[in-house]
């Protein structure tokens, strides 16, 4: 989905660096964003999970070390496949994104026993797609006032 928020090609991209057929180089696509690249999916493989665990993607992360501040991995959720836990002993920290009224709870299960298990060096959670204006539970904020009813917020 990335690639069509950032309406550039997917076509070519991880899977084939992953199966040896590219450079690192080919696959890093310059965004309209400043100091943002991409690195589309590429075609889908019959084997995804083998394919992350064949020790290519540890060289490319530290390649691209070497020559950017921040690597952000987007990965199915934990759970459904096991992407992000083959990808764990390689990152330095996991953010499980919750979006509001759509993840079901019980999914934050899943976070739990991540870091019981210690699955991931740093977890953190990002509660994303609240809706502030329709909602009064999720206000937060300070000030002070009187038994009179006067005082500012």
């Amino acid at each position: 989905k990335l690639s069509d928020y950032l309406a550039l090609p997917r076509d070519h991209g991880i899977t084939n660096y992953l199966i040896g057929n590219t450079t690192p180089d080919s696959i890093l696509q310059k965004t309209g964003v400043d100091n943002l690249s991409l690195i589309a999916t590429g075609p889908l493989p019959p084997n995804p999970s083998e394919l992350l665990s064949n020790g290519r993607i540890k060289s490319l992360l530290e390649l691209y070390r070497q020559q950017f501040d921040y690597i952000l991995i987007d990965t199915p959720p934990v759970g459904l496949v096991t992407d992000a836990v083959i990808l764990s002993p390689l990152i330095d920290a996991c953010f499980y994104i919750v979006r509001h009224d759509m993840t079901p709870k019980r999914d934050l299960l899943i976070v739990s026993e991540l870091k019981k298990n210690d699955k991931f060096k740093s977890i953190s959670i990002i509660f994303n797609g609240v809706n502030y204006r329709n909602s009064r539970e999720y206000r937060y904020g300070y000030g002070y006032g009187t038994k009179y009813g006067k005082g500012y917020y």
